[in-house]
């Protein structure tokens, strides 16, 4: 009430509470439905919710608040609080190759970050990470695997490709999901020699062309 007073006899079958991240996401496991809304006479038990044992949320990482409204119109904030992100199910590109010369160290940097399935940022050092040419002809030349870092990144600052044409590349690490990047163009390097294309025959005659 206006003075702070729990009210007791409060039933959600009669006035609904929709419970809400202010990081956005998705709330489940209230209710009759198992969704983020509380509609039972049961989910108060004198004027009090209990969620620890309920909510599930799936969303961005951060700090954060619950938002409580009533569909009467009354609401409540939570206290801020941080919402880490779940075990690492799956790996992204952060810096994706791009175009570069044949043999030459693909630049800026390609980057692989661990993520969880909501596309959080997971760290976790020393887990190795694998590249490999998916797609286009030719040869993935460098260092192609890598440790993460303290912060679940991979950077493979080495990368080559000896042959032109449009590429992919595929990174992948035990028990998670592989992932491939976004398309990019070898181009062809400077000149470096001479090639006689059409030979000359093994039995010219003297004066003649």
């Amino acid at each position: 009430d206006p003075f702070d007073n729990v009210i007791t006899t409060f039933d959600a079958s009669k006035d609904n509470v929709t419970v809400t991240s202010s990081l956005g996401g998705t709330i489940t496991g209230l209710g009759s439905a198992s969704t983020n809304i509380l509609n039972q006479g049961s989910d108060f038990s004198s004027g009090i919710s209990s969620l620890t044992s309920k909510l599930k949320y799936n969303g961005p990482a951060g700090n954060g608040v619950l938002l409580a409204t009533s569909s009467s119109g009354k609401s409540g904030t939570s206290n801020s609080f941080t919402f880490t992100p779940s075990a690492a199910t799956q790996l992204a590109f952060a810096q994706q190759p791009s175009t570069t010369a044949a043999g030459a160290a693909i630049t800026p940097a390609v980057t692989v970050q661990m993520q969880d399935q909501n596309g959080n940022s997971v760290a976790a050092a020393g887990i190795t990470v694998t590249m490999a040419l998916s797609s286009g002809s030719g040869t993935l030349g460098g260092t192609l695997q890598r440790l993460t870092d303290t912060t679940g990144l991979a950077t493979f600052n080495d990368l080559t490709v000896n042959l032109t044409g449009a590429k992919q590349l595929t990174a992948s690490s035990t028990g998670l999901a592989s992932a491939t990047s976004q398309s990019f163009s070898i181009t062809s390097g400077p000149a470096a020699r001479l090639v006689i294309q059409t030979q000359p025959s093994p039995a010219a005659v003297a004066g003649t062309p």
